[in-house]
This record gives C-alpha cells, structure tokens and sequence, in this order.
C-alpha cells in the first residue's frame, strides 16, 4: 500500500520529509548545528552549558533579528521592526509598554 501524497514515511531518501528538509537546509546547516552542539557539550561538561544556550539564543536575536523571510520582500521605507533595537533611532512601534509607565500606573494609578 503506498503512502497518501505528501504523507510519505520512508527514511530510505526518496521523497522523505527528512530528505527534503535536509536538501533544503543544505550541508553547512548541519555542519555548523554540529560545531555548536560540540561547543555546547563542553560546556556542559564544564558547567557552563546553560550560560552557552543563553548566549546563543541572543546572539540569534541580534544577527538575524532584523531581518525579514525571503517572501515578504524587503522592508519599505518607514516600516518598523517590532524590536525598538533594529529600528533606526531606538524607535518603537505604536502600542509598545515602556518601563516608565508601567512605574508610573502600578505607583500612581
């Protein structure tokens, strides 16, 4: 019996959805998430492995946090990211809570 369309199981690398995942992420996905997971179970073995996790996830943020998906195009002129720090100035978007008026009603009301 053959798999439904789109629903195909086999790990065998014909038509898998491992197989085109991995055609699509391509070789040096893999071949740097390797080198990261080496770094990462040294520093476990160090102690260390919660502050690395830490660090890379921020080091994600700050490297491919501004950018946009290939298919919504580049970012218009004006247009704001919703992180103040990608947009030109520390600008914030419409709606965004600073710190200051949270103080400012939790004190005041």
């Amino acid at each position: 019996m053959d798999d439904p369309p789109g629903r195909s199981f086999r790990l065998d690398g014909r038509n898998s959805f491992y197989s085109r995942m991995a055609h699509q992420l391509g070789p040096s996905f893999f071949l740097i998430g390797g080198f990261w997971a080496l770094g990462w179970a040294v520093f476990v073995h160090l102690d260390f492995g919660a502050p690395y996790f830490a660090l890379s996830l921020i080091l994600l943020l700050i490297l491919f946090g501004g950018r946009r998906r290939s298919e919504q195009g580049p970012r218009r002129p004006g247009e704001l990211s919703a992180y103040a720090a990608f947009n030109p100035g520390g600008e914030r978007i419409l709606g965004d809570r600073r710190p200051e008026e949270m103080v400012r009603q939790l004190v005041v009301g």
